[in-house]
């Protein structure tokens, strides 16, 4: 009873029941409270039923079904075999410290481990083990069973290869779930799956495992033979076994997922008049829409189309591996299948087509773009058919639908199912620390996160803008019609609009990956036909590849590697933001010198960050399909554009601070700071990822990067042209906030004020960026910095106001209240540190907050103080100066 309720308690809080229920996060309490080594502990029990209990709790609390289930709702969609890594990365990514944090763990106790990771504390206490007990000796629930091993081995490939190597226990899952023949009852829709009959679940859990790496798929093929039971599923596709519909597609996803890797691609040759019969099948009897339209038979569609689509990226790469002919055989009965679907689509206006519908016809697409880049390479009558009959298909089919209410109506979707326009809360936050996940059911329970709502448009949208993107690459110029029908579109230029506009949430999340892969097609397409772009929209499509850059997830740096040459690097691309710069902030004739130079400063942005040579390998040099750790964070820092800065300072305080810059240095940060006086003048103000204090720091690093390094004339120049930018939005300077990849900026600022000191022979830029901190509604503590422990500086800061960027009364206003400032301005003011000519900012804020203070506050203890300090003096010229202002200061 007990361990029933734990059970259900559980899986209502990955269901996000409880999320605005309670206070505290219930699964963090509750592992906290040690529930996982309770279930541990129960699972070894001398009872079955405990232990299967135990097992089902277990389950819960391990198990995610929103984000199983969303995750086999995605299979079909481009990028959709990659499978996410579920680890507690360590903080450090330096492989040595790895070790020895792995070292260090070895050392801890088993609650320890669980703190820190579940998973691997499950790897401590033997649970993989004792699942394949439960499973082979037991005969516990099977399907129970799968799950937990599912969750363990989306941890990572070491805990896969756990699994793998585990005495026994794949061998149970493959002869006692993954039979080669099919049940009769089963078969015929009786019973439930159980041992002796095949497990849909099963063969997930095999295409995880594979997904991990070429080594763990070479050895389910070679010791599993896990090509049988596949080969027999998926020849069995057929409506009229619904019961079997799931180890099909489930067969055919795992077979792609080994395709991945060049392996069992020959299957497709023994399988060829199978597969010719089921696309026969699906031309005839295979409805987009209408009452003969059915979710399964759209997988089943999507799942094949899949197979022939990895065929052509095999042949591509090597086309000794896998003969042509057949696949082009093939694909010429996936372009009737598309004609027919795009047909109805374009007919059809009675209601919104389903998911599955936009998946099968996205992956149609995706499909013949593949087929049509593997045909273009070849020089048969087969690729020169197979070419022919997708142009046919191009003009028959594709424009009228483009042209169709219903891709109108797709088109609407894109908003509200955009996940970087939604607002909601996402689900990872419910998860603890130590068992994450990937939070496809959102923040209160009630929707999933939008990108996988039934309307979202994503899959279909993104295989058309590949397929037509590809058509204009291999056909010609005959695609203009195909891209000026979409880019008119008004739903689409709402969707960009509000891109580009608004605050974006995070695309931290492994389910707006597809958006983002539409987003990259969109720009392709543009990028390809820039003359079809409608004058009116340049700027904002220049404005959404500057954005698209940080969307962009690090297991997907490789769209980095052509995103940015022929956008955010291409003089001609960001020439089209001139017409969002006001009038009279526009400087044509500096923006034209910038633009310039792009190409060559986006080669030295190539190599800085590390993404020349990104790209997706090819099926004979892949070695995994799953994330990377930390794969979902940005392929980019968010300071990527002040990455050559960020390298030259590290490599000056690296080495000797006294050395002098060289030129070549000298030339690569003025191309840099030309790249970013652009994006400062191009891009929207108020929707850069970085805040304006932050780029200000990372501007000031100039001046810590050589030792004359500021003081070379093109330098200086473009770093005053990018200061005056920042200046614009002086309001938002707020010095106190916290900042990205900064720990403290106090001690960047110490750090300034020291190089200034000894380096700077009283610059004024330089002075200029020391003073915009020292405005009186900054952080005192700033102020107190330059006039207590730095006052050396004093003399040297001789930047007069007008050169600041800054009105005078941001340093007068309001008047100063701390007593060691006004004492240290007195003091500054009397021996001569700070006078009128030298330092012509600092005394007219000395002598300002001293006189008004004590003019305000005359019965204030310290002000009396204050005054009898000045008279003491014994200084007629300084009592004038603070006891007469303002009259003193017009005097002189």
């Amino acid at each position: 009873m007990g361990l029933n309720t734990i059970g259900n308690i559980l899986l209502k809080a990955k269901l996000g029941i409880y999320d605005n229920v309670l206070q505290q996060n219930i699964l963090k309490e509750l592992l906290d409270a040690g529930i996982f080594l309770l279930l541990r502990f129960s699972m070894d029990d001398l009872s079955p039923a405990v232990v299967f209990t135990a097992l089902s709790a277990m389950r819960n609390l391990l198990f995610s079904e929103p984000d199983e289930a969303s995750l086999d709702y995605y299979l079909g969609c481009e990028g959709s075999l990659q499978q996410p890594l579920l680890d507690v990365p360590y903080e450090d990514n330096d492989a040595k410290k790895i070790q020895e944090q792995k070292e260090q763990e070895a050392e801890l106790k088993d609650f320890e481990i669980i703190q820190l990771d579940v998973l691997r504390g499950a790897e401590r206490t033997n649970l993989i083990v004792r699942l394949g007990y439960i499973l082979d000796v037991l005969k516990g629930p099977p399907d129970v069973v799968v799950d937990v091993l599912l969750r363990i081995a989306r941890h990572s490939r070491v805990l896969a290869e756990t699994i793998v190597s585990c005495g026994g226990l794949l061998r149970t899952v493959r002869d006692q779930l993954l039979t080669s023949h099919v049940v009769s009852s089963l078969a015929a829709g009786f019973g439930q799956p159980g041992y002796g009959e095949p497990s849909s679940k099963a063969l997930r859990l095999m295409r995880v495992l594979a997904a991990h790496s070429r080594t763990i798929a070479n050895t389910l093929l070679d010791k599993f033979n896990i090509m049988e039971p596949v080969m027999t599923y998926v020849s069995m596709s057929s409506p009229e076994l619904p019961q079997i519909q799931g180890l099909v597609i489930h067969g055919y996803y795992l077979w792609q997922t080994l395709m991945s890797y060049g392996l069992a691609s020959q299957s497709i040759l023994d399988l060829f008049p199978i597969l010719m019969r089921q696309l026969h099948f699906h031309v005839q009897l295979t409805s987009a829409v209408g009452e003969e339209a059915t979710p399964s038979g759209h997988e089943l569609a999507t799942a094949l189309i899949g197979v022939i689509e990895k065929a052509c990226y095999i042949i591509s790469s090597d086309r000794n591996i896998l003969e042509p002919k057949p696949i082009f055989q093939l694909a010429k009965l996936v372009a009737d299948c598309l004609r027919k679907w795009l047909t109805q689509l374009s007919l059809y206006t009675s209601e919104k087509p389903l998911w599955s519908c936009t998946k099968m016809v996205g992956s149609a697409f995706n499909c013949l773009a593949a087929v049509a880049n593997c045909a273009k390479d070849q020089d048969s009558m087969e690729s020169k058919s197979i070419l022919e009959k997708i142009e046919n298909l191009t003009y028959d089919a594709v424009i009228p639908f483009l042209s169709s209410p219903c891709l109108q109506t797709l088109l609407e979707n894109l908003i509200p199912s955009s996940h970087f326009l939604n607002t909601e809360e996402a689900g990872t936050k419910r998860d603890p620390a130590n068992l994450p996940s990937l939070g496809a059911m959102q923040w209160g329970g009630e929707s999933l996160s939008p990108c996988l709502l039934p309307e979202a448009p994503h899959p279909l949208f993104s295989g058309l803008l590949r397929f037509i993107a590809t058509f204009y690459g291999v056909i010609g110029s005959s695609s203009n019609k195909l891209q000026s029908l979409l880019l008119d579109s008004v739903a689409l230029e709402r969707y960009i609009e509000a891109l580009v506009v608004k605050p974006l949430r995070s695309s931290n999340h492994w389910f707006c990956r597809q958006e983002v892969y539409m987003l990259h097609h969109l720009i392709a397409l543009i990028v390809l036909q820039p003359a079809l772009v409608p004058p009116k929209n340049k700027v904002m499509y220049s404005q959404l590849a500057l954005r698209l850059v940080d969307l962009i997830q690090a297991n997907d740096k490789h769209l980095i590697t052509s995103l940015l040459p022929s956008t955010v690097f291409s003089s001609e691309f960001m020439r089209w933001g001139m017409d969002s710069v006001p009038l009279e902030t526009k400087d044509n004739d500096l923006i034209e010198e910038c633009l310039k130079r792009l190409p060559v400063t986006g080669s030295l942005y190539l190599d800085m960050l590390g993404v020349r040579f990104s790209k997706v390998p090819s099926p004979s040099q892949r070695i995994s399909l799953t994330s990377l750790s930390k794969g979902t964070d940005p392929a980019l820092p968010v300071d990527w554009p002040f990455a050559p800065l960020l390298l030259f300072y590290g490599q000056y305080n690296a080495q000797n601070r006294s050395r002098c810059s060289e030129q070549h240095t000298i030339e690569m940060v003025t191309d840099t700071l030309k790249f970013l006086y652009l994006t400062e003048t191009l891009w929207p103000k108020s929707r850069r990822p970085l805040s304006v204090t932050a780029r200000w720091c990372r501007l000031a690093l100039v001046f810590l990067a050589g030792s004359d390094l500021f003081l070379d004339e093109n330098v200086s120049r473009y770093l005053k042209k990018n200061l005056d930018q920042l200046l614009l939005q002086r309001t938002k300077l707020d010095f106190s906030e916290k900042i990205p990849g900064l720990s403290s900026f106090y001690d960047l600022y110490g750090e300034l004020l020291l190089q200034f000191a000894a380096v700077s022979y009283g610059d004024e830029l330089f002075g200029a960026f020391l003073l915009l901190p020292l405005q009186q509604r900054q952080d005192p503590q700033l102020r107190r910095m330059v006039w207590g422990e730095n006052a050396v500086v004093l003399r040297s800061l001789s930047t007069p106001i007008c050169k600041v960027g800054v009105p005078l009364e941001e340093y007068l206003e309001p008047c100063e209240r701390d007593t060691s400032l006004l004492s240290a301005y007195v003091v500054s003011i009397a021996r001569g540190h700070v006078n009128e000519r030298r330092c012509p900012v600092l005394y007219r804020v000395a002598v300002h907050h001293v006189a008004t203070f004590t003019s305000l506050h005359k019965d204030h203890p310290f002000a009396i103080s204050l005054q009898k300090q000045i008279y003491n003096l014994g200084n007629k010229k300084i009592q004038d100066l603070f006891l007469k202002y303002p009259a003193s200061l017009q005097q002189t």
